[in-house]
C-alpha cells in the first residue's frame, strides 16, 4: 500500500482520489485496531471517502470457519457491504444527473 499510495500521491496522478474505500481486518485476537487505523490513513491521504459500518470493521477467528462463527463481526460486515453498495449507487446516480465530482485544488 505504501508504494501504491505514495507513488500515486507524489507522482501527481492521484489515482485513488474520490474512490470509496473500507478498511477491514481479520485476526485471531488482537492487532485489528492498529491495522484499521493504518489503512484508513492511506485512504485519507488519497482523498478517498471512507465507508464505515456500525462498529469497527473487524471479524475474529483463527481461520475462515471460526470467522463465520463471529456473529457480531458478520453483522458488521453485512452492514458495511450495504453502506458501500449505497454509496456506489449514489455516486453513479449523481454523475448521471450531471453533478460533477469536486475538482482537486492545486
Amino acid at each position: 500500500m505504501t508504494r501504491a499510495f505514495f507513488s500515486s500521491f507524489f507522482g501527481g496522478k492521484k489515482i485513488f482520489r474520490l474512490k470509496p474505500a473500507a478498511a477491514v481486518a481479520s485476526a485471531r485476537r488482537a492487532g485489528t485496531m492498529t491495522a484499521i487505523d493504518t489503512i484508513n490513513r492511506f485512504f485519507t491521504w488519497g482523498e478517498m471517502p471512507i465507508i464505515s459500518s456500525t462498529y469497527w470493521n473487524v471479524i475474529y477467528g483463527t481461520n475462515a470457519k471460526e470467522a463465520l462463527e463471529d456473529l457480531e463481526g458478520l453483522k458488521t460486515m453485512s452492514i458495511l457491504a450495504k453502506n458501500m453498495a449505497w454509496f456506489l449507487k449514489i455516486k453513479e446516480l449523481s454523475l448521471k444527473e450531471g453533478i460533477p465530482l469536486p475538482q482537486p485544488t492545486k
